[in-house]
C-alpha cells in the first residue's frame, strides 16, 4: 500500500538524512534549504517558522515511535531556536528571521511564526515532558494574547501591525490549538480553536462563492482590488483536514461544511495530472497554473480526512493523491528530497529543496498511516500494565511533569478507583468527586512548583547545598522540583495532618524535608535560605509587613523570594473569591467582606483572610524590605476579547448575591462598592479599546494571580524567556493604571 511505502521512505531515508544534512552540526539549528545535490545552502536566511516546523516533525516522529532519535534532534534545535530567535533584542517574543550566523535579520514578531512555535512546543512537550518546553509554550501563548491578539480575539499580522490581514496566520493558529488538544489535551485548546472557527464561518469562507479569501481589511471584509479575489486551493484543502480534525478531537458531529469547502477546492484540480494549481480567483479561474508540492500534500490530507469521516470513495482518492504526490514530487532530485514546484505543463522547476516542505510531507504520511495504513496499534486495554502506563504517560505529557512524579501522585487514587482506567478522564469518573478535585489540584501545584523553580533558579547566585523554604507547604507539591534539583528542603506548615501528608509525598519520591510550625508574624527561623517561597499565604496573615521583614532576614545575600499573590481586581476573582468561591468579596474592605460572607453563607469563615492588597503595594513592600522586584509573572489564558462575556456574568453574580442579603444596610454598602468597581472597570475597558492598551487591561482586570520575584541584593538579573514574564517590575509600575484601590478605600 502507498501509505506503508511512504512511511518506510520517510522513516528509513528522509528523517535520518535531514537529521544529518539538514542540521547545522555546530549549533543544532536547521538549515533553511538544501541544494539539488543534497548539500546545505550556507547563504540562506533562516526563518523562525522553518526552525519550528522541523522541531515539530522530529518531536512528533519521536512521540509516535517513528524516529526515536528525533527527540534529541528536536531538543537541540529547540535550544538553538531559543538562543538565536527568542528575544535577542531584549523585547518579548520570537524574531522573524536570522542570518546563517544566528544574528537578527528581521525583528518582526510574526503571528504565523508564533503559531508554529506553539505547534512545535506541543509535540516536543508530548515527546519529552521537558519542563522548560512547557514554560516556553506558556510564555508564547501569553505573548500572543498580549501582543498579537486584537480586541475581537483574532490575530493581528504581527508587531509592528500591518495590513492586509491574512487568513493564513488564523489557520495555523487553529492548527496549533488542535495540536494542543491532540498532544496534551490542553485545557485552553477548545476555546481558542472555537474563536478561529467562528471567524472562518463568518468571515474567511464566503458561502456565496464557496471560496476561502486570503487577504482582508482590518474589519475582516475582503481586501480591495485583486488581493481580495485571490484564492489558494491548497489552503482550502488544508481547512478540510482541519475542520475534520476539530470534529474528531472535540467529539463534534460530522458537518457538511468540510465537504462544501472540499467540493469547491476540486475546481482547481488539473483533470489530467490531478494536481492542485497554486492560485485561483473567487470566480473559479486560474491565476497561477504552477503546482507546488505542499498543495498536493494538503489535497491528500483532505481526502484522508474525508475517508475517516466515512465519505464513500474517499479512501481510494486519498491513495491516488498520495501516489501522484510520490510520482510527481518525492524522492528527487535526491532520494530524501522533493521537487518543490512543477510548471504549468507539469515539468519540474529547477531550484533548491526547501526544508519547510518536510512538515507538509510528514503530516500527510502520518495521517495516511493512521487512517489508511496497515500498522495501526490497538489502544491499550484498561486495567492492563500497558493501560496503566498509558494513563501515567498521558497525564505526564499533559501536565509536563516527570513520569515518576506523576506515578507517585496517581498511585493512591488508582488503587481506590472502582474500575481500572487507562485515561485521566476515566480515572476521575471512577473516584469520588472530592478526590478527583484533589488530584487535579495536586498536579497543578506540582506544575506551579516547576514554574516557581525556574523563576527562582534563574535569579539566584548558584551555591553549594542550596536551601529552600516553602511557607504554607501544603502537601509538598511546590517543593518537589526543588528537591529533584538538589535543594535541601524546608517547609512551614501549621496543620499537622498536612505536614504528615507532605512528608509522605516527598518520601515516595526519595526526598526528605524538615518542617516547622511557626508564625512568621511573631518569630522567624534562625536559618538562612537561598530561596523562600510564599505562595497564596500573605493575604491570610495578621501582619504582612512583619512577615515580609522576617522572610527578608532569613534570606541569604543574593537570595530569592517568590511571593504569589491574588489580584483583587481580576474579574475572575470577583466572580468567585479564590478562597471561598463567593461573589464580590475581593473588591470589598476586609471587615465588610467578612460580614457579607457570613450573611450569605450562614457560617463563619474557615480561615482568616486579612486583606487583599494591590500588586503595586506588594512590589513596594518587597522593594523596601527585601530588594528590587526583578520580574512579575502571571497566568491566565483569557484575553480582553473575553471581557464582554465575563462582564455579563458580573450582573448575574450580583443579582444572585443581592437576593441573599437580607440586611438592607449591608445590601446598600455592597451595592455602592459594586457600582464603584464596575464603573471603574468599564472606564478602563473603554480606554483599552480606544488606545490599544490591551496588555495593561489584562494585567489589571483579567489575570487572577501573580508571582513577584525579589532578589536580596542591588544586582540586576535578566528574567529568561522560559518563564511567563509579563513585564519587568519598573515598567509594570510605570504603566498608567486605574486607581481602583484608592477608589475603594
Amino acid at each position: 500500500m502507498i501509505a506503508s511505502e511512504l512511511k518506510s521512505w520517510l522513516t528509513a531515508t528522509v528523517l535520518p538524512f535531514w537529521a544529518e544534512h539538514g542540521v547545522d552540526q555546530a549549533t543544532g539549528a536547521f538549515h533553511e534549504r538544501l541544494t539539488a545535490t543534497g548539500m546545505p545552502d550556507p547563504a540562506a536566511t533562516r526563518r523562525l517558522r522553518v526552525q519550528a516546523r522541523q522541531i515539530y516533525v522530529y518531536a512528533h516522529a519521536a512521540a509516535i515511535g517513528w524516529y526515536p532519535d528525533g527527540k534529541a534532534v528536536a531538543l537541540r534545535a529547540f535550544d538553538a531556536m531559543m538562543q538565536s530567535a527568542h528575544a535577542p533584542d531584549g523585547r518579548p517574543g520570537f524574531i522573524h528571521t536570522m542570518t546563517p550566523a544566528g544574528d537578527v535579520a528581521s525583528d518582526l514578531r510574526d503571528s504565523y511564526d508564533h503559531a508554529f512555535v506553539v505547534l512545535a512546543c506541543a509535540w516536543l512537550l508530548r515527546a519529552t515532558g521537558n519542563g522548560r518546553v512547557r514554560a516556553v509554550l506558556d510564555d508564547t501563548l501569553d505573548f500572543v494574547d498580549r501582543a498579537l491578539t486584537a480586541a475581537d480575539g483574532t490575530l493581528i499580522e504581527g508587531q509592528p501591525p500591518s495590513e492586509p490581514r491574512r487568513q493564513n496566520p488564523q489557520m495555523h493558529w487553529f492548527e496549533a490549538m488542535l495540536a494542543l488538544k491532540a498532544a496534551l489535551d490542553h485545557p485552553q485548546a477548545r476555546a481558542r480553536a472555537d474563536r478561529v472557527l467562528a471567524l472562518f464561518r463568518t468571515r474567511l469562507f464566503d458561502a456565496h462563492s464557496r471560496t476561502l479569501g486570503e487577504h482582508f481589511e482590518h474589519t475582516w471584509q475582503p481586501a480591495a482590488g485583486d488581493q481580495g479575489q485571490i484564492v489558494e486551493p491548497g489552503h482550502q484543502a488544508e481547512w478540510v483536514w482541519l475542520l475534520r480534525q476539530h470534529e474528531t478531537l472535540f467529539g463534534m458531529p460530522r458537518s457538511d461544511l468540510a465537504s462544501q469547502v472540499f467540493e469547491s477546492t476540486l475546481r482547481w484540480r488539473d483533470p489530467k495530472l490531478r494536481l492542485l494549481v497554486d492560485e485561483g480567483d473567487r470566480r473559479g479561474g486560474i491565476r497561477r497554473g504552477t503546482r507546488r508540492s505542499w498543495l498536493q500534500t494538503e489535497l491528500a490530507k483532505a481526502w484522508i480526512a474525508q475517508a475517516e469521516a466515512g465519505i464513500r470513495g474517499a479512501d481510494r482518492e486519498a491513495e491516488a493523491a498520495l501516489e501522484t504526490l510520490r510520482d510527481c514530487h518525492l524522492g528527487q532530485p535526491f532520494a530524501a528530497g522533493w521537487v518543490d514546484q512543477l510548471d504549468a505543463r507539469g515539468r519540474p522547476v529547477a531550484g533548491p529543496v526547501p526544508a519547510s516542505i518536510l512538515y507538509h510531507v510528514f503530516v500527510a504520511v502520518a495521517e495516511a498511516d493512521r487512517v489508511l495504513g496497515d500498522s495501526k496499534q490497538p489502544a491499550a486495554r484498561p486495567g492492563t500494565r500497558d493501560g496503566r502506563h498509558a494513563l501515567v504517560d498521558s497525564v505526564a505529557a499533559s501536565y509536563a511533569l516527570d513520569r515518576d512524579v506523576v506515578q507517585s501522585l496517581l498511585a493512591p487514587f488508582i488503587t481506590t478507583a472502582r474500575q481500572p482506567a487507562s485515561s485521566f478522564a476515566e480515572l476521575k469518573k471512577q473516584i469520588p468527586a472530592v478526590s478527583a478535585a484533589q488530584l487535579e489540584y495536586n498536579l497543578s501545584i506540582v506544575r506551579r512548583g516547576e514554574r516557581i523553580f525556574q523563576m527562582a533558579d534563574s535569579h539566584r547566585v548558584p551555591t553549594t547545598q542550596a536551601k529552600v523554604l516553602d511557607i504554607g507547604a501544603g502537601f509538598g507539591g511546590v517543593l518537589i522540583p526543588f528537591g529533584r534539583n538538589g535543594f535541601e528542603l524546608h517547609g512551614i506548615e501549621p496543620d499537622a495532618a498536612r505536614r504528615g501528608m507532605c512528608g509522605r509525598t516527598l518520601r515516595n519520591l526519595g526526598l526528605e524535608a524538615t518542617f516547622y510550625d511557626v508564625d512568621l508574624c511573631r518569630q522567624g527561623l534562625d536559618q538562612q535560605f537561598d530561596v523562600i517561597i510564599c505562595n497564596s499565604v500573605i493575604e491570610h496573615v495578621s501582619d504582612p509587613d512583619a512577615m515580609i521583614a522576617r522572610m527578608a532576614a532569613m534570606l541569604r545575600e543574593n537570595g530569592v523570594l517568590v511571593l504569589g499573590v491574588a489580584n483583587k481586581d481580576a474579574i475572575g476573582n470577583v466572580l468567585a473569591d479564590p478562597h471561598y468561591g463567593t461573589f464580590g468579596l475581593t473588591f470589598l474592605p476586609n471587615g465588610l467582606a467578612r460580614r457579607v460572607y457570613e450573611a450569605v453563607e450562614a457560617k463563619p469563615q474557615r480561615y482568616s483572610v486579612t486583606e487583599f492588597y494591590s500588586i503595586s503595594n506588594y512590589i513596594h513592600q518587597l522593594g523596601s524590605a527585601v530588594g528590587p522586584v526583578q520580574a512579575i509573572a502571571g497566568e491566565d489564558s483569557r484575553t480582553i476579547a473575553d471581557f464582554p462575556a465575563l462582564f455579563a456574568r458580573l450582573g448575574a453574580g450580583f443579582a444572585d448575591l443581592a437576593g441573599r442579603l437580607r440586611d438592607p444596610l449591608l445590601l446598600r454598602q455592597f451595592e455602592l462598592h459594586f457600582a464603584r468597581y464596575t464603573r471603574t472597570l468599564l472606564r478602563a475597558y473603554a480606554d483599552a479599546i480606544e488606545h490599544g492598551t490591551h496588555a495593561q487591561f489584562k494585567d489589571t482586570y483579567i489575570r487572577k494571580a501573580f508571582h513577584l520575584v525579589a532578589v536580596k541584593s542591588g544586582s540586576e538579573a535578566a528574567f529568561p524567556g522560559a518563564a511567563r514574564v509579563l513585564v519587568p517590575a519598573p515598567e509594570f509600575l510605570a504603566r498608567p493604571r486605574p486607581a481602583v484601590a484608592a477608589a475603594q478605600a
